[in-house]
Order: C-alpha cells, then structure tokens, then sequence
C-alpha cells in the first residue's frame, strides 16, 4: 500500500510540473500540504528524488524480508519463489520442439546423466554377507533393518507426490504398523544383495531451464519423483552409512 501511494503521489507531482497547475487538497493533507502554492522546478525535483529513494528503500526492505523467510521454507515454496522470479507463477513451461519431439531420446539422455556406468554389484556384496532369507538368523546384523525403525520412518513420511508407481503417502502414513514387516524385508534384501528394485529406479522426470533461453538437454535440470520406498531406502543409506563414514571435520565443512 505504501509504494502504491508513492507512485500515485510522483504522478502527481509530475502533472502540476507538467500543467503548471495548483492541486486542490484538503489544507491539512500532511504530504500534499506545501502544494497550496505554486512551487519551482528544482523544488519538485528534489521532493521526486527524495520519494525515488523512499520507494527504493522499502523496494529492498521487501525483498530483504521474503529472503529471510526463504530460508526456512520448504522446497514447495522455495520453487513456488523461483517461477514468481521468473516471470512464470503457474509454472507453465514452453519445451522446444526440436529438442523434445522424440522423448525416448530425452529419456536415455536424463537416464544416463543418472546413473553410473563404472557401478558394480561385485563390490557392493564384498562388504557384505548374504542375507538369510529363509531363517530367523541375520548374518549381517550390522546392516539389518528393524520392523519397529522401518514402521517410524513410514509414519514420518511428509506429504508428497508419489512416483511413477502411484503409491499414496496416506498408505505409508496410515497403515505404518502393518507393512512395516514387509517393508523391512525388502530394503534388507535389497541392502544385503546390493540390488535395487527396477521399480524404484523409474522416476517422473521433469525438466526444468537451467538458462533463460535453453540450447540443449544439457541446459534443463532433471526433476527426478521417485516411489515414495525409494526416496525412504535413499535416507537410510545416507543415515546409517554414508553420513557415519565421512569425517565430523568435512560434514561439519
């Protein structure tokens, strides 16, 4: 509301500059009082150059503010803030014709850029024991995975949109207790045998400019919405031993 009466005041200021005319506002009118006379030139210049830097003042203070709020927002708004940036509030995307006619093409690109051609399932397993499906006993209890620590984390998982499977995060949310056990098996035969279901390797892919005026796939950042079990199964490595294994010096870096 400010700046909108600052720029409706600089447009007044400007027509009387223009017009050479008296302005009829009420004599107590605090900002428009000294305008009951005519007043010179560099008068009116200065007050339109005082009220530019009042205007460019709150402008930053603004922008100061919502800064300071991004950074402890959530990646929803975090994003919902860069297409206000950019111009583009309703996220509508224009993908070049050219570039996205054959999108088998566009998916081997992205399906490369995602994953590692040097990965080997060997030295995975040489870090680990297989697991005992078919009994009680866990050889590798170091890497094994508890009912009761899978049904929590199911329980804590945010709303978000599910992967390509259509798996809801109500269901996680809302049945935590009874999947848990089946849950737990399949990340620890997955863990054990250094495999990862071929379902959680699909993702919804969407491309978003790197740069105002793309060229190539190159220039489009992958959006990647894998199953909900896969983003779960990718917390666990990184909590209980990726994380564990880096230097306190370097995380803390």
């Amino acid at each position: 509301m400010q700046i909108c009466f600052l720029l409706t005041y600089i447009c007044l200021l400007s027509t009387v500059y223009r017009l050479n005319v008296l302005l009829l506002v009420p004599a107590t009118h605090p900002l428009l009082l000294h305008w009951s006379s005519p007043c010179s030139n560099s008068d009116i210049d200065f007050e339109a150059d005082a009220l530019a830097a009042k205007i460019n003042q709150i402008i930053q203070d603004n922008r100061a503010n919502q800064y300071r709020r991004l950074t402890e927002a959530f990646s929803k708004e975090l994003w919902a803030a860069v297409k206000t940036t950019r111009g583009n509030p309703k996220g509508h995307i224009d993908y070049p014709h050219h570039m996205f006619s054959n999108l088998n093409t566009v998916n081997k690109y992205y399906a490369s850029v995602c994953r590692d051609p040097d990965y080997s399932v060997h030295d995975v397993l040489c870090f680990a024991r297989p697991y005992c499906a078919n009994t009680s006993i866990h050889t590798n209890d170091h890497m094994r995975l508890t009912s009761y620590e899978v049904e929590k984390l199911l329980y804590k998982i945010k709303p978000s949109s599910p992967g390509l499977d259509n798996t809801p995060r109500w269901l996680f949310h809302n049945c935590s207790y009874e999947i848990a056990d089946a849950v737990a098996h399949i990340l620890n035969a997955s863990f054990s045998c250094g495999v990862v279901p071929c379902q959680w390797r699909q993702a919804v892919v969407t491309p978003i400019p790197k740069v105002p005026k793309p060229q190539s796939l190159s220039d489009y950042r992958p959006i990647s919405v894998t199953p909900l079990l896969s983003r779960v199964a990718e917390k666990l490595v990184v909590s209980r031993w990726l994380l564990p294994s880096i230097p306190v010096t370097i995380v803390q870096d």
